[in-house]
Parts: C-alpha cells; sequence; structure tokens
C-alpha cells in the first residue's frame, strides 16, 4: 500500500515537536504578578527581574510622579507590564516610567 503513512510514524512525528516545546517551556518561564493598586505596582516593580510579567487588573493607576525601571531584561527573559484586558487599565496623573539600563 504505497502512499499511505504508518499510524506509528503520524504518532512519532507529532509528539516531537510536542516534547521540544515543553524542553523549551523553562527556557522562556516567566514570574507573573497581578496587581490592582498602584501601591501593589509600585512594591512589584521594586520587585522587578528579568522574566518577570506583571499584570494590571482593570482599573487607573496614580502613580505620582515618574517611576525608574532599571530590570535589566534579555530576549530570552523579558520584562513586561501589560493590562488584564485592553484599555481597561489606566495610569492618571503625573504617572509615568523612566527607563534605565
Amino acid at each position: 500500500m504505497e502512499g499511505l503513512t504508518k499510524v506509528s510514524d503520524i504518532r512519532f512525528h507529532n509528539i516531537v515537536p510536542f516534547l521540544l516545546l515543553l524542553s523549551m517551556g523553562s527556557v522562556f518561564a516567566q514570574t507573573t504578578v497581578e496587581v490592582g493598586t498602584a501601591k501593589e505596582l509600585l512594591i512589584a516593580l521594586n520587585k522587578a527581574q528579568p522574566g518577570m510579567r506583571i499584570i494590571l487588573s482593570d482599573g487607573e493607576y496614580d502613580l505620582g510622579a515618574a517611576v525608574n525601571i532599571t530590570c535589566q531584561a534579555v530576549k530570552e527573559k523579558p520584562f513586561s507590564i501589560v493590562a488584564n484586558q485592553l484599555g481597561k487599565a489606566k495610569f492618571i496623573g503625573n504617572s509615568h516610567f523612566v527607563l534605565t539600563a
């Protein structure tokens, strides 16, 4: 029966990429911190490290002034601040970030 693929071949070829993704998981592992207030965000930013992801709950964040972020992230361990829901977390007042290397 030419042209047919063995079931055992399909299983092997499908599992190899899955195993590769599992082994890469630890390389791209991130620490996730969820915050809901400006105070919680400032605490999280003071502990910022490569591989950290800060998720902002819906609401307004008044940091009061500039906040320095000195985290030295790398391609394999990015640092990010993201909204839980797009457009639902807002910085108000004189809140802004200063990125320093």
